[in-house]
């Protein structure tokens, strides 16, 4: 086949255009379509009609010799001509030229009696409907006009019936190809139906439009054909019947169960099988959705324990529900891929083998869902998962032999600087009861529902206290968490679209520009989810001050969202919109969060306090020094992120030197490995960023030096972030940390 300049396909001769009317409709529709004018569909009907003339014409003198033999005409003599049955003979070559002699110039005038009906009729129509209907309306009354003289009525019927109801529907009759056994089986259907309307005209007549159709449009003969040669011939994902007839409408006996067989053995041909059928082949939509499952099962199968395998598995269409896994089998999955994922990217051993412990049950919940799904495409998974299973229990193994020889002392549980898990760091999670019991009254009694800041500096546990938000409330809440920072440049539209992605793992249909009339659209579908959902629904938008630097590129419209917002949140109480960053909204201008937002319910995050502090250092059961765990705090404020970093590295030395007993040397050398080092993850922040970008550095360094910044502005936003405190008639920095870093590094 070549391609068009516009990239449809074109037949390459008019035989594979006739191919293509019998086996590719999907094909000769867009070819039909490409065509620009009557002109070139006058010629392509007119070719493809004059290679019909000789084939009508070779099977004309089959039928004639067929009867010839079977003497057919004296069987039934009112079936046929009296002049053919009177003057019938034992001599079958006599037959034969008396047969032509009567019958030869009605063929001739049928085969132009049905080249007036294709150009009168089926062309005009052609012209209208496109190629599809013109040229096989035409083909057909052509074809038939030519044999229909001199046969027996039911042949006559059972040919033209199965011809021109089947072609005409989707061009689903099979005249190509096969030729010779599909032109016997027309002839025997056809006479079969002629003996019984020798019994009843009309009912006859009647039963063989009827049955021919069925016959012929749905390719019953086929099916058995194409079902005993599969046990003569193995079809492949290349070769088999599929590939060749575009409208082949049952399932052909084994044939479904032999391509999955394959696709499970050769995923990617297997895919790439599946992409054509759902293309090419709508009546085959069932066994394409039966392939996608197998190449999925062979992905799993040949990737085992494989994070993008697992992530990368499509999902079924929720219109395909006979084959589509139900909610739950996907949310395991989903759950599933994120272990996984997580133990993988972890670097601490212990963190990694308690995912991976999560995962081998998860894993093992996620068979058992497999087990109860369709029986119609979970057949593979099941043989899939079973590998899985048994490498994940191999694996663990590996795990633990790993971790008893990383962490003979004790495990390192400490996550310095990263987001506290819920499922595995619930220990580390103390001193946030007061903002959860905060929250959940005012979300509870609230008429009309306020926005909820949260705020504090960074790598104090703003968004580990988002993740725990769950654990916090009861069922009545589905609290959804976005990350701002990890749609790199935030757009209103964007926002807009990766919330509702979270919420239903869906898209908006396109939003327009205006960003208010964006957040209309937005805001109808969100009422109309959350009215299905007796739950009340928490949208934590974590770094909000992404979507401020949107907003702030056309201050007007950002102005007139954030109206429209706050109008929102004031006139209902099912969506709760809390919002997570580091600056205050009274920093932000153009437009004035503060302005729109006066209700604002603020939930302060801040440093541990001391018995906070010391049940995080004592977590593992190492055995501190007396007083230091007390030295720990002083010198870190209970800052979360600072005193997770010295305690991960006190365990990581203890477990290298095999000692239980951690001296102050042991902690003074965690703090000069994890602390006063220029990349800290934490004091550098607050140096690179914080005090960048609001010109505070030259504040900070007479503080450091004992004077009090002559910019009131400058101190009072380092007073309000935390940053600093009263020491007697002056200030200073609130960690000593803080202050011995900075002291080494301030002059960056």
């Amino acid at each position: 086949m070549e391609e068009q300049e516009n990239g449809v396909l074109k037949p390459r001769n008019t035989w594979e255009l006739l191919r293509w009317v019998v086996y590719e409709p999907g094909l000769l529709m867009e070819y039909s379509n490409s065509l620009k004018n009557w002109k070139e569909r006058l010629q392509v009907f007119l070719q493809a009609y004059a290679w019909l003339v000789p084939a009508s014409l070779v099977f004309y003198f089959i039928v004639a010799l067929f009867l010839s033999i079977t003497d057919f005409p004296k069987m039934f003599p009112g079936e046929f001509i009296s002049s053919l049955a009177e003057g019938w003979t034992v001599d079958w070559s006599a037959n034969f030229q008396l047969y032509i002699k009567l019958t030869f110039f009605e063929y001739l005038g049928g085969l132009a009696f049905g080249l007036a009906i294709g150009l009168t009729g089926g062309l005009v129509i052609g012209l209208a409907a496109g190629l599809v209907v013109g040229l096989t309306a035409g083909l057909v009354a052509g074809l038939t006009g030519g044999l229909a003289v001199g046969l027996i009525v039911g042949l006559i019927v059972g040919l033209a019936g199965g011809l021109a109801v089947g072609l005409s529907r989707d061009l689903s009759f099979g005249l190509a190809g096969d030729i010779a056994i599909r032109l016997a089986l027309i002839l025997v259907i056809g006479l079969a139906i002629g003996l019984v309307r020798g019994l009843v005209l009309s009912l006859a007549t009647g039963l063989a439009f009827i049955v021919s159709w069925i016959i012929f449009y749905y390719r019953l003969p086929w099916l058995v054909f194409y079902a005993v040669k599969s046990f003569l011939q193995k079809y492949d994902l290349k070769k088999n019947p599929h590939s060749r007839d575009g409208v082949i409408a049952f399932p052909i006996f084994r044939m479904a169960a032999n391509l999955s067989k394959l696709t499970f053995e050769d995923p990617d041909t297997g895919r790439e099988f599946k992409d054509f059928l759902l293309k090419r082949r709508p009546f085959q939509r069932p066994l394409a959705l039966l392939l996608s499952h197998a190449a999925n099962a062979g992905d799993l199968n040949q990737n085992r324990l494989d994070v993008p395998t697992l992530r990368h598995l499509p999902e079924i269409d929720k219109a395909d529900k006979k084959f589509r896994p139900t909610d739950s089998w996907y949310a395991q999955l989903a759950e599933l891929t994120q272990q996984l994922d997580d133990s993988q990217k972890s670097n601490n051993i212990w963190q990694r083998k308690k995912y991976f412990e999560q995962f081998n049950e998860t894993l093992n919940r996620f068979y058992e869902t497999t087990l109860r799904e369709s029986p119609r495409w979970n057949k593979y998974y099941i043989i899939a998962l079973e590998r899985w299973k048994k490498s994940a229990a191999d694996k663990l193994r590996d795990l633990e032999l790993e971790a008893q020889t990383q962490e003979p002392i004790c495990p390192n549980i400490y996550r310095g600087g990263e987001k506290l898990d819920p499922a595995l760091d619930k220990p580390l999670f103390l001193g946030r009861d007061d903002l959860r019991d905060t929250f959940k009254s005012r979300v509870l009694t609230a008429q009309q529902m306020p926005l909820f800041f949260i705020q504090g500096q960074r790598r104090t546990g703003k968004s580990s206290l988002l993740n725990f938000l769950p654990d916090f409330l009861d069922r009545g809440f589905r609290v959804v968490q976005i990350d701002l920072q990890t749609l790199g440049k935030v757009t209103v539209q964007g926002f807009f679209q990766a919330v509702y992605q979270a919420v239903w793992q869906t898209a908006l249909p396109e939003l327009p520009e205006n960003w208010v009339e964006a957040w209309q659209v937005f805001k109808e579908k969100l009422e109309a989810e959350v009215a299905q959902d007796e739950r009340k629904l928490v949208l934590a938008i974590d770094e909000y001050e992404e979507l401020h630097r949107a907003l702030h590129e056309d201050p007007e419209q950002g102005a007139a969202l954030l109206a429209a917002v706050r109008s929102f949140s004031q006139s209902q109480n099912r969506v709760v919109l809390l919002f997570a960053g580091a600056d205050f909204m009274s920093e932000l201008s153009a437009p004035n969060w503060n302005e729109y937002f006066v209700q604002t319910v603020t939930l302060d995050v801040d440093y541990l306090s001391r018995e906070d502090s010391k049940k995080l250092i004592g977590l593992v059961g190492l055995r501190y020094e007396a007083g230091l765990p007390d030295l720990m705090y002083e010198q870190t404020q209970g800052h979360p992120c600072l005193l997770q970093k010295l305690c991960q590295e006190i365990v990581a030395n203890a477990n290298k030197t095999l000692k239980n007993d951690i001296s102050r040397a042991d902690y003074d050398t965690a703090v000069q490995n994890a602390v006063l080092r220029r990349d800290n993850g934490v004091i550098d922040v607050f140096w690179g960023q914080f005090c960048k970008q609001r010109n505070l550095k030259d504040a900070v360094r007479q503080i450091l030096r004992g004077e009090t910044p002559a910019d009131k502005v400058q101190l009072l936003a380092l007073e309000d972030h935390g940053f600093i405190v009263r020491d007697g008639e002056g200030w200073r920095m609130r960690v000593p940390l803080f202050t011995a870093w900075l002291e080494r590094y301030e002059a960056l």
